[in-house]
């Protein structure tokens, strides 16, 4: 089967964790130059990865899928990880919740911004190297159409299935396919 991936974040990587010992085609449509250009799961700028079932607005991920992702990533790198939790000291707590603030409980993992260059670097590398993964890095998917049972992206790229795995910045996309098949 040929399956196009829009966007290569934290569902995409979840996707081919699950799917990159298979046979299908994998072929990943992303907007951003290159990898140091994405901003998978947010953390690109800090190397800060949370855990916490505080964040992330209204949607609800379970804390061990958080959990392994936050392991995921770490089993990727090479370094030091300085790890620790917010607001182990209640009184903090109290004086923030006081001050108007909404303080969030979380569990935190710091790779560090230039440590979190190259566990990206290994993430991609090693999807790279398989041999049913395609990388389309600068190609931002626009429109997803069907024509019978397969799957047309920019009226140009035909598939059998599509996986939209945007990120934030994909609202548009998703919000176009929402009204367009609603």
């Amino acid at each position: 089967m040929k399956i196009a991936i829009v966007g290569f974040g934290a569902a995409a990587i979840g996707y081919f964790e699950r799917m990159k010992d298979t046979e299908h085609e994998l072929h990943v449509f992303e907007k951003s130059a290159d990898i140091y250009s994405t901003s998978i799961s947010g953390i690109r700028a800090d190397g800060k990865l949370f855990v916490s079932a505080e964040m992330g607005g209204d949607i609800e991920i379970p804390m061990d899928l958080q959990k392994q992702f936050v392991d995921f990533y770490i089993n990727h790198s090479s370094g030091q990880v300085e790890t620790g939790a917010s607001f182990k000291n209640p009184q903090y707590y109290k004086r923030f919740y006081e001050s108007g603030f909404l303080p969030i409980t979380a569990d935190f993992y710091h790779i560090g911004t230039d440590q979190l260059k190259q566990v990206l670097f290994n993430i991609f590398e090693d999807y790279k190297s398989r041999k049913n993964i395609r990388f389309y890095f600068e190609n931002e998917v626009k429109v997803i159409d069907f024509q019978g049972e397969s799957v047309i992206l920019d009226n140009e790229h035909t598939f059998d299935k599509v996986v939209v795995a945007a990120g934030r910045s994909g609202h548009v996309l998703v919000k176009d396919i929402i009204t367009k098949f609603h």
